[in-house]
């Protein structure tokens, strides 16, 4: 999963979905915070969950000032919400987020991060970015799975025995679908599918409107 952007409500209907299959484990390319209500339990969701995190542009404009200069209006007002009230333990846990993850997962050699790894904060790779260049310009050794976000667009792509995948946002889509998004890789079939699934969005909406910007809130209706 990715750009959960403080979306709960969306986070849990995913959780309920995946407690009911079996899962090796749990990967999130990174923007835990940012745009909406519920910076707390989303974080607190992802520790009592042991996912494997990384940072996300959003996350570390928490406390790094310098990343959230090129953020629109909307985003830097997410950003000072967020850290009035962001508990301090929490804030603390996105500090210590990484900005690349490389690590064996069921025998696969993984790579994720947030942006592009020769930017993990600014970049915005999509489908038609990645190939044969994009492999062999950014890694020396080449995964069998790579993982990105940012772009809150998800795709799904094979070249040769590597698949790129960016699942979407579970937060904000911007694939003008408003269904939060998220993939399953199964080890089995070495194949990766998109999920989407409804949510409680009006509750999300009406916080969204009442603490933030009905810009904020509009996006989420339209999924862009």
């Amino acid at each position: 999963m990715s750009d959960i952007h403080a979306n709960y409500y969306a986070l849990k209907v995913i959780a309920n979905y995946i407690s009911k299959i079996k899962f090796n484990k749990i990967l999130c390319a990174g923007d835990i915070v940012g745009y909406y209500t519920r910076p707390n339990e989303t974080i607190e969701w992802i520790k009592a969950n042991n996912v494997i995190s990384v940072l996300g542009n959003h996350d570390k404009a928490i406390f790094d000032d310098s990343i959230s200069t090129n953020f629109n209006i909307y985003a830097k007002q997410a950003i000072a919400w967020t850290k009035r009230n962001i508990k301090h333990k929490n804030k603390e846990f996105l500090k210590k987020l990484q900005k690349t993850y490389t690590g064996k997962i069921s025998g696969k050699l993984v790579y994720m991060t947030h942006g592009s790894p020769s930017n993990p904060f600014h970049d915005y790779v999509y489908y038609e970015d990645v190939d044969n260049f994009f492999l062999n310009e950014l890694f020396d050794k080449i995964p069998d799975i790579i993982i990105m976000g940012q772009t809150h667009k998800p795709f799904i792509k094979k070249i040769h025995n590597t698949i790129i995948v960016n699942s979407g946002s579970v937060g904000q889509p911007r694939d003008k679908n408003y269904k939060t998004s998220f993939a399953i890789y199964d080890e089995r079939n070495n194949d990766v599918d998109i999920i989407r699934l409804d949510y409680e969005i009006d509750t999300l909406i009406k916080e969204t409107r009442s603490e933030l910007s009905e810009k904020l809130a509009k996006r989420l209706i339209m999924g862009k």
